[in-house]
């Protein structure tokens, strides 16, 4: 299938070059906070909104901190931010990710959810007054000129490095990856990094894995469970119930920022076993009772060095 995509693809490639030679001549707007993008090359979950809670967690225990973000699938397009565990606005407003990481975060973060990210800083500034702004999925979004670029792999888009949309799954080239200041080969369940990618080009790079730290709602009763998941990467979160022991009798995939109604929690609850989900699912149900969510935590494994030199790079800049 992939075979035939590729007359496409090579359009597709046409359409980046003339993207890439009009960015190389546009202005780019520089903010006054230290300014910080995580992004990838390719479409589909590599693990960045655990990597932005992940470094969000790290710079707040010094710095002033607001993250940006499109809040990709929500149901609005008015500008939203999160600042108060008290005074939540709607996840179909915010999107799931960014409700679920400034949950995480216990509200310590802001969150200012807009697709026009320059609108987005102007209220963060104003509001917050930040340090430093994390920029989610921003890696394409070349109207800013960020201090700092972490740009995350998993071993599922290292497969085919560089084959284009749609035959593959890369939004721009291989060569694209020169732009970024660091790399994150983010693992999961079971995964193995089998040294330096040879085709990117020679960077830092940090290996991040999950580890399970609890469940939303308790524990399932016993390991027989039914298990569901609307995110970038379903199979990984299939994996991840099998390595913990569980026993999956039925398991349903929903599309990447699936919104559930009350017949699909349904339709599962007829099963009659634990009903277990993602994180990212869990704040977009209405009716939890039953459900039970795994809780992830991303650690490092290699290349923690990064970081500390990245706050060093941020105390230089605002002293």
């Amino acid at each position: 299938m992939r075979k035939l995509l590729l007359p496409l693809s090579g359009l597709y490639w046409l359409g980046l070059q003339a993207w890439y030679l009009y960015d190389k001549f546009r202005e780019k707007v520089k903010f006054d906070a230290f300014t910080i993008v995580v992004g990838n090359l390719t479409v589909g979950g590599t693990g960045k909104s655990p990597f932005v809670y992940l470094l969000a967690r790290e710079l707040l225990k010094e710095f002033r901190v607001a993250v940006i973000t499109r809040g990709y699938g929500r149901r609005s397009k008015m500008v939203t931010v999160l600042e108060s565990l008290g005074n939540l606005p709607d996840v179909e407003e915010t999107g799931d990710e960014p409700m679920m990481n400034f949950l995480k975060l216990q509200g310590k973060v802001p969150f200012v959810v807009c697709r026009d990210r320059l609108l987005a800083y102007r209220v963060a500034k104003d509001r917050f007054s930040p340090q430093v702004v994390l920029l989610d999925d921003a890696f394409q979004y070349r109207k800013i000129q960020p201090d700092f670029s972490f740009l995350i792999f998993d071993n599922r888009s290292l497969r085919y490095p560089g084959l284009l949309l749609p035959a593959g799954d890369y939004r721009e080239s291989i060569s694209a990856a020169d732009r970024a200041d660091a790399f994150v080969f983010n693992l999961k369940n079971g995964d193995s990094f089998s040294g330096f990618p040879s085709f990117l080009p020679l960077k830092p790079y940090m290996v991040t894995r999950y580890r399970v730290v609890g469940f939303l709602n308790g524990p399932p009763d016993g390991l027989r469970v039914i298990a569901f998941s609307g995110i970038g990467d379903p199979g990984s979160f299939l994996n991840l119930l099998k390595d913990q022991g569980f026993e999956v009798v039925e398991f349903r995939k929903f599309k990447d920022h699936h919104w559930y109604s009350q017949k699909d929690i349904e339709e599962l609850r007829r099963y009659g076993f634990p009903i277990v989900t993602t994180e990212k699912d869990f704040v977009k149900l209405r009716d939890r009772r039953g459900v039970h969510a795994v809780v992830i935590e991303p650690e490092i494994i290699e290349g923690a060095g990064i970081f500390g030199d990245l706050m060093d790079r941020i105390r230089g800049s605002i002293l």
